[in-house]
């Protein structure tokens, strides 16, 4: 049975949807339930007392910035707007989300605005690790990612996963509050890092730190980034004197140099070799122990440069470690004297050859007889002597046959004939048991 009570309650403010809800469950009783179950859901979420019908004050929407902050918490901040540095109206955000704010660098911290004057972004200077600038990849026209990495609460002193990325381009700024805090001829790229480095250094990637030997289409000068897969997603390695970032895809990776513990090259083919990072667990619960980062299908032509950088850093080279070794088959059982877990597939390929080939040779010195060899050859050169002389032998008596029908033929003429003929007829007769037996009727 329906209670219109509840249904009345939870659409009283639709009164066209009430009068429809109670037409249906006139023609259809058997749905009485269903609606009653879904006007109870509804009064459940709005938080309304079924006796009073009153609804609850709608909430605002919150949105996380850095996973725990709200815009409220945002926005209790920066209660005012005395300690405002520099104003940028309409900057493109990548990261946490991509829309356009305005940029506010202030005394204690950086923020975006939205168009209704709330905070919606932001962090302060002390909650920063790092600012990282670097050239945006693969664009014709030249722009960059000015990248805010957040301190960690764990063990790494990063939180990469919570970064803000701000897409800027080499271009003058449109407008800036106060105007006094540019110069005529600054751009993006040059007023931003002259503003943050009072509070924040920012580290930018340079050709002196690294840069790639591959070519890059559209632009001038060389790339200062190196392709890489992390995953199946693909993005860009940037080698700088603060660490290894991978960007732009989310999550974002960036480990600093001081917390490499080492790299090793895997995979390396003729066009393309792995690279992995090791890198202390973030969790502070991990202690001690290690996670490996691989970034893969980095092109060939990127290994002098990267490897350079990595020598330079004093980085540990780790690929030739033991733990990297190919792992010992054990199919046939070890050698004396030798630790199969101690070569590699080829070696162990190579015994093996070895050991077949003396195998083999000494089934032949097995099998050799000195005596009966000797044997063989003398009775063969006398079987030869004799053959040659049986040759020359039937040659001579053959010749004196020839010379001899010759002259028969001379003498008789006719005769002859007549008489071969009647001997090869002779010699075709079956005579004896074969000449008297008949063959059977079939």
């Amino acid at each position: 049975m329906a209670d219109f009570r509840t249904i009345s309650a939870a659409l009283s403010s639709r009164p066209a949807l009430e009068s429809a809800v109670s037409q249906a469950i006139a023609q259809s009783p058997q749905t009485a339930p269903l609606f009653t179950s879904l006007a109870e859901y509804i009064l459940e979420i709005q938080g309304a007392n079924t006796n009073t019908g009153q609804l609850p004050a709608v909430k605002k929407r919150r949105l996380d910035v850095n996973g725990t902050a709200s815009v409220s918490t945002l926005n209790d901040q920066w209660p005012d707007d005395s300690t405002l540095v520099l104003s940028i109206p309409d900057v493109s955000f990548v990261l946490p989300q991509r829309k356009k704010y305005a940029l506010e660098l202030l005394a204690n911290g950086v923020r975006g605005r939205n168009a209704g004057g709330l905070v919606e972004v932001g962090i302060q200077w002390k909650d920063i690790a790092y600012i990282i600038l670097t050239p945006q990849p693969d664009k014709a026209t030249p722009s960059f990612y000015l990248t805010i990495l957040p301190s960690s609460s764990g063990k790494s002193r990063v939180s990469a996963g919570d970064a803000i990325v701000l897409s800027l381009p080499d271009a003058v700024p449109k407008s800036i509050n106060p105007s006094s805090a540019a110069n005529t001829i600054d751009t993006f790229i040059t007023l931003l890092p002259r503003v943050i480095s009072p509070y924040k250094p920012v580290t930018a990637a340079d050709t002196s730190t690294f840069k790639s030997a591959a070519p890059q289409p559209g632009r001038k000068g060389p790339a200062l980034h190196a392709k890489a897969f992390r995953g199946s997603k693909e993005g860009s390695l940037f080698f700088l004197d603060s660490g290894i970032l991978w960007g732009f895809k989310k999550p974002l990776f960036f480990a600093p140099l001081d917390e490499i513990l080492g790299v090793a090259y895997t995979s390396i083919l003729q066009r393309t070799f792995n690279l992995v990072v090791t890198i202390p667990k973030s969790s502070a619960e991990n202690d001690g122990e290690v996670e490996e980062v691989e970034f893969s299908m980095i092109d060939q032509i990127d290994f002098p440069s990267i490897s350079g950088f990595i020598a330079d850093r004093n980085v540990q080279d780790g690929s030739l470690a033991a733990s990297r070794r190919a792992k010992a088959s054990n199919i046939n059982p070890p050698t004396e004297g030798i630790d199969e877990n101690e070569t590699t597939e080829l070696e162990r390929a190579q015994r093996e050859i070895e050991a077949a080939e003396d195998d083999a040779e000494d089934e032949e010195e097995e099998d050799y007889d000195p005596g009966s060899e000797g044997e063989s050859e003398g009775e063969g050169n006398t079987s030869e002597d004799e053959g040659v002389g049986v040759a020359e032998a039937g040659s001579g008596e053959i010749d004196d046959d020839d010379g001899e029908e010759d002259l028969i033929s001379v003498e008789l003429g006719s005769q002859a004939e007549s008489v071969n003929g009647a001997s090869e007829k002779s010699a075709t007769k079956p005579s004896g048991a074969f000449a008297k037996r008949k063959l059977p009727n079939r």
